[in-house]
């Protein structure tokens, strides 16, 4: 699936369906599977440059999600002295439009963001990711590595200032209670919750989505019909939204998760979005002034390129009413992709 999928909605997206058919979860994925299972551990983790280090506990489940086209991570970790865990949800899979792995992530100090993996050659898993602090940009290096029955995680961080700085430096054993997951948690230690976010819990509650869409230009319309469910999660500091649905001529039941949070970097809304027919796709969002939600994406498609731009908009109580998105394809002419209507449920 492309980096950002075509047919993106701000809360749905549908599949583009190949005429060949929908291709079954990459064998790339067993490299992963080492990861599936409950796991538990403690040890410390340092905060800043000369901070003392925190003993911490933590449990979790990586599990065979969506259809099996993604390794699904649910983390708990409890801090001495933090009266809220911190709590993660990633999505571990192979993105076949660049042939490389990708993990879109979650969690409750308000980060939503999608990233590269790199399987190195001992089977280390390698994630970089650039964040912000206080308003300066910092990256972070995390790597995981099974070892027979124990799971190495190590968390290291370079700040704007100063030299880098190992976080964490984790072993987990096989076996435990696990973790399926907790959106009642609350926002991690300071985490802020950016008005946008709020606003966009507003949308909270379960709706009946009927629309079309057209998977490329010229291209029959397909119509599609499914439920969408929106709630604030990690004290707000997330907006979930979770689809189920069908597509004419589209054989199974499509399932789909995004995860919404505000970018201190970006000034915007990001979304990211799996499915159960291995789509992932990442979005930026704005509120316009007359109350709309404008989302934007690009990428590739096939190899070509591609941007898309949805309009949603909102009744008088900030709920969604409809949808409308266009997308531009290599070089034909824009095309209107996707539309649709909500009723709350």
């Amino acid at each position: 699936m492309p980096r950002v999928a075509a047919l993106v909605t701000v809360l749905l997206v549908f599949p583009v369906v190949a005429q060949d058919g929908i291709p079954g979860p990459a064998p790339q994925l067993k490299k992963l599977e080492p990861l599936v299972g409950n796991w538990h551990g403690t040890g410390t983790a340092t905060f800043g440059p000369g901070a003392p280090p925190t003993k911490w506990s933590a449990r979790g489940t990586f599990r065979k999600a969506l259809g099996d086209f993604w390794i699904r991570e649910d983390f708990r970790i409890d801090f001495e002295g933090s009266p809220a865990p911190l709590v993660m949800r990633h999505y571990w899979g192979w993105d076949r439009e660049n042939g490389q792995y990708v993990a879109v992530s979650a969690a409750n100090t308000g980060v939503v963001h999608i990233e590269d993996v790199t399987v190195l050659p001992d089977g280390t898993l390698l994630q970089m990711t650039r964040l912000h602090q206080n308003g300066a940009p910092f990256a972070q290096r995390s790597t995981l590595k099974v070892v027979g029955d124990e799971l190495v995680h190590t968390v290291d961080m370079l700040m704007a200032q100063g030299p880098s700085l190992s976080i964490v430096d984790g072993r987990f054993a096989r076996g435990g209670d696990g973790f399926d997951g907790a959106w009642d948690t609350a926002a991690f230690d300071s985490t802020v919750v950016g008005e946008s976010i709020t606003r966009l819990g507003k949308c909270a509650g379960e709706y009946e989505l009927t629309g079309e869409v057209v998977p490329a230009p010229g291209a029959p319309v397909m119509k599609i019909r499914g439920t969408d469910t929106f709630r604030p999660v990690f004290g707000g500091a997330v907006m979930h939204g979770s689809t189920v649905g069908n597509a004419e001529g589209v054989p199974g039941q499509y399932e789909g998760e995004v995860f919404w949070a505000w970018d201190e970097g970006k000034k915007c809304l990001v979304g990211a979005y799996v499915s159960s027919f291995g789509e992932f796709s990442t979005m930026d969002a704005w509120f316009a002034k007359d109350g709309a939600l404008l989302s934007t994406s690009h990428g590739t498609m096939r190899g070509e390129p591609m941007v898309q731009r949805m309009v949603m908009q909102m009744d008088a109580e900030g709920r969604p009413k409809s949808v409308l998105s266009h997308v531009i394809l290599g070089d034909a002419p824009p095309f209107e992709s996707f539309r649709a209507t909500y009723v709350k449920k």
